[in-house]
């Protein structure tokens, strides 16, 4: 799918609108796995609007997926160090059959670099993030009722397991 993404400034005119864009992506992107012998599953379109494409497991796993591929990654604890945590992703996706890559944990600091630019930008924020929450004027994290709305029932199940009671509206 990178590959196909990449080609897109060069398979399109400028200013091509975004479903085209889209349309054209996957379409490459499919043609390109079975090129090579992976073929996609095929799922109604109403599933996988049904299904999501992002799905949290209690306590800290998170499922990004899509037909051909997902990224999966969890953070837990870090001793008692409430600055710092475990952070591990895992990429996987399709191959032919017999060419399925040997593959092992490796250690990667938190550059962008290392993790790519979308998990890089992401690590570049903790900092501010962490400061900002110990500042005085911190009241609380706020999810968006609407594209949060997962993470909002995940703090609610970790809440009810600790003990803790549910999430409050805040003043």
């Amino acid at each position: 799918m990178v590959d196909a993404a990449r080609r897109l400034k060069d398979e399109l005119p400028e200013g091509t609108p975004a479903t085209q864009v889209l349309t054209h992506w996957i379409t490459s992107a499919r043609r390109d796995d079975e090129a090579r012998g992976v073929v996609w599953p095929t799922v109604d379109p109403a599933h996988v609007g049904k299904s999501g494409t992002a799905w949290q497991i209690f306590p800290n796993f998170q499922i990004g997926h899509a037909v051909n591929n997902m990224l999966c990654y969890s953070a837990r604890p870090y001793g008692n160090d409430p600055d710092k945590c475990i952070f591990e992703a895992a990429v996987y996706q399709l191959y032919p059959s017999g060419e399925e890559p040997k593959t092992e944990w490796e250690y990667a600091p938190a550059t962008p670099e290392a993790w790519s630019y979308v998990l890089g930008q992401d690590f570049s924020n903790m900092a501010a993030v962490q400061k900002g929450m110990k500042s005085s004027g911190f009241r609380g994290t706020q999810c968006n009722p609407y594209m949060e709305r997962a993470t909002t029932n995940l703090h609610r199940n970790l809440a009810r397991y600790m003990g803790r009671g549910a999430p409050r509206r805040m003043r």
